[in-house]
């Protein structure tokens, strides 16, 4: 049964309550003050974030350089005197500083901020999700600051029109010359506009409207805005909407009459947060609000996105050219203001391997696929189900060959129904459209979804991969196994290397040419649905199911209460065999118990 999207689901707060991007998970190189080079990792979300090393020092950033932080009693972070360097560069006074971090006290104090917001009950003034379907009108203001301009000056209104509701085939608009690094290197530009993608998403039933007004330039710094924990989103939308005030009627946009515009978009100067390595850049973000923002034109303001001009840092920007943001960022919490969750584990006791898609999802990692994001994941086919954009079609019970043509090109995902409402989506992602980014940069194949969602309607405050050893939106990987961006890196479980290339074996056959899947552990059962022969030839996918047609072995029998099960299967339930040696490093079901390979 399809999921439906709640369409009230908060009371209005005395703050600006908000869902954000995860940080993105890529290195960030900096210039410190005495010249030399530094590699930072950013982790966490806007809720709760900090900085790292590539090897995993915790980082304090004070003005234009980063420092190894001490840690405080209470488990918050400050900074040394020892300005941070790569391992590599190190002197015996900062190894000595490195060893006094307190790790555990500083992981006690980030799972006690970066608990999730609450789902507020429904109250009296409950704000709306943005519709999704039709052709809806949202507000998008530009707002630069005292100290940070747009890169195109007049002409960004220009820029962002191309960037929300400009075609592929359209030229670049006035103004994006600015945008040196993008201007001259199509691999870093957008390869559509946000209209485009969920056009595309919905096979033309979801057309946005998105009028952009500005730019305008406000009073206060981005610091002011910014300001790392202090963060003021409260005041840029209230500023950028008085701002606006004088030029808009914002009666226009409350397509419902409820008395609350639909969607205010702010689309501010400079960098994002997420992807900068500075924590007093914003961080981007949406939600519903407050009644705080104002009223104008007898309309509340409440629910609202916040994004940015650029994408990654100052430091690359300034290097290599501007760049013009990835839209990817923008359809992660657009589709927020939608109803949508995030994918990604909001708690950090389940930010653990084998618990998130990570970049096959745009609600996960996926807002960054390309580049950083200028060509991202498109919507999963349970996604896609949830809007009501496109249904997956049942395969039953009977056994069959089945055929299975790219998603890109027919958006036919196949829908397996286990116990306890769990059931798999399979599609084939190949190359093409918005498929072409994810596909180029991982890999092409069948890609099956597990689905354990439980109820008929879907939350923003959902956090359905929280619950650690059992998430309720995941993929089932052909290798056995999903890295956690989290564990990869210097000093990590996983290297870089290990993390991409384990993204790359997901889909089947892959780069393992899986070829079966005989039962599948789901959360609350087994599902014994197998599947023989799994080839791809020319963009397509086929295997037989529940019957190996080329042997005539129907569903495989188990020999149950054997004297010692030495056999070997992956978490996802495929079968590798009795030689332990033979294994990579991973998780297994040994003899029926879990073990780690290392």
């Amino acid at each position: 049964m399809k999921k439906i999207l709640l369409s009230i689901v908060f009371a209005l707060m005395g703050i600006a309550s908000g869902f954000a991007a995860k940080a993105y998970s890529g290195i960030i190189t900096v210039t410190q003050s005495d010249g030399t080079e530094l590699n930072v990792r950013i982790y966490g979300d806007e809720h709760f974030n900090w900085l790292t090393t590539e090897d995993g020092v915790l980082l304090v950033q004070e003005g234009n350089n980063y420092y190894i932080a001490e840690t405080t009693s209470y488990g918050t972070l400050k900074a040394t005197k020892f300005i941070a360097h790569n391992a590599n560069k190190r002197v015996p006074a900062e190894i000595k500083a490195i060893k006094k971090q307190d790790l555990s006290r500083f992981r006690s104090y980030a799972i006690q901020k970066a608990s999730p917001a609450k789902a507020m009950g429904i109250g009296n003034n409950g704000v709306k999700y943005f519709p999704h379907s039709g052709s809806p009108k949202a507000l998008v203001i530009l707002v630069e600051f005292s100290d940070t301009p747009f890169q195109s000056g007049e002409k960004a209104k220009n820029v962002f029109e191309h960037f929300l509701k400009g075609n592929v085939e359209d030229a670049l608009p006035d103004g994006y010359e600015a945008y040196t690094g993008s201007y001259n290197n199509k691999n870093l530009r957008n390869k559509g506009s946000v209209s485009d993608y969920f056009y595309d998403m919905s096979k033309g039933s979801y057309t946005p409207q998105f009028d952009v007004v500005g730019p305008y330039k406000l009073n206060h710094s981005s610091l002011y805005y910014g300001q790392g924990d202090k963060d003021n989103t409260y005041d840029l939308v209230s500023d950028a909407c008085k701002a606006a005030d004088k030029d808009v009627d914002f009666s226009r946009y409350d397509a419902d009459g409820d008395g609350m515009v639909d969607l205010v978009y702010i689309i501010y100067a400079g960098y994002p947060a997420s992807m900068s390595g500075n924590p007093n850049d914003i961080w981007p973000k949406s939600g519903p609000g407050n009644d705080s923002f104002g009223t104008y034109d007898g309309k509340k303001v409440c629910r609202f996105g916040v994004h940015a001009e650029l994408n990654f840092g100052r430091e690359l920007n300034q290097k290599n050219g501007f760049l013009l943001s990835g839209i990817g960022l923008f359809c992660h919490e657009f589709s927020h203001t939608l109803g949508l969750p995030d994918l990604y584990p909001t708690v950090d006791a389940s930010k653990v391997d084998n618990q998130n898609p990570e970049m096959w999802d745009l609600m996960d990692g996926g807002e960054y696929t390309y580049n950083g994001g200028y060509c991202p994941t498109p919507y999963s086919p349970w996604e896609l189900d949830v809007m009501g954009w496109t249904s997956p079609v049942e395969l039953g019970d009977k056994a069959k060959q089945v055929q299975l043509k790219s998603y890109y090109k027919e958006r036919t995902a196949y829908k397996i129904n286990g116990e306890n409402d769990e059931y798999l989506l399979i599609q084939n992602i190949q190359k093409g459209g918005w498929w072409n980014g994810i596909a180029n940069v991982y890999n092409t194949g069948m890609l099956i979804w597990r689905i354990d969602y439980g109820t008929k309607d879907v939350n923003l405050f959902d956090n359905p991969n929280n619950n650690i050893g059992k998430p309720k939106v995941m993929i089932v990987p052909a290798d056995g196994y999903v890295i956690s961006d989290y564990n990869h890196g210097k000093g990590k479980k996983w290297t870089d290397d290990e993390y991409k290339e384990s993204l790359k074996g997901d889909p089947f056959p892959g780069t393992g040419d899986v070829k079966e899947l005989l039962s599948i552990e789901l959360n609350n059962s087994t599902l014994k649905k197998p599947f023989y022969n799994i080839k791809e030839t020319n963009g397509v996918i086929t295997f037989d199911y529940l019957k190996d047609f080329a042997t005539g072995i129907d569903s495989p029998v188990i020999q149950q209460n054997q004297e010692k099960d030495t056999r070997i299967f992956t978490l996802d339930g495929r079968y590798l065999g009795t030689d332990v040696s033979q294994l990579t490093k991973g998780v297994y079901i040994i003899g029926k118990k879990k073990v780690i390979i290392k």
